[in-house]
């Protein structure tokens, strides 16, 4: 599930477990949190982070559940990381990509949000519906 902050990637998401129809939900925002629980944004993280989600999904395929990444997806290598792991796996892959915006629950700043638009959009002019390896 691809978008932007704020577009409703963890409302669905959530919403694919709930229903039965995932079993869990995997997002980077889940490593951002400390000890404490404070969430922590950090864009230098973002590449160790991104490998954490991908040993998480890993472990999750690996026992077989079925799985909904809700992710921003601002760099294609990460997003084809994903894909060559299903593969791997023999995983079905569907990429929903969101287009509503509401404000975003990580208070990230609208300029912030506009720029990921922007670069997004090119998802959205091609063939984003249903990606195949």
């Amino acid at each position: 599930i691809g978008g932007v902050p704020g577009s409703g990637k963890t409302t669905l998401g959530d919403a694919l477990v709930k229903s039965g129809t995932c079993e869990i939900l995997l997002e980077m925002d889940q490593f951002r949190y400390d000890a404490n629980g404070n969430y922590h944004y950090d864009a230098d993280n973002n590449e160790k982070i991104h490998w954490q989600v991908m040993d998480a999904l890993a472990a999750a395929m690996d026992r077989g559940e079925s799985v909904a990444i809700a992710e921003i997806f601002v760099s294609d290598p990460y997003l084809r990381d994903f894909i060559d792991l299903a593969t791997e796996f023999k995983y079905n892959i569907v990429e929903i990509l969101m287009k509503s915006t509401y404000e975003s629950a990580n208070m990230v700043p609208p300029a912030v949000v506009n720029q990921m638009k922007v670069w997004l959009q090119h998802r959205i002019d091609d063939d984003w519906a249903l990606i195949t390896p």
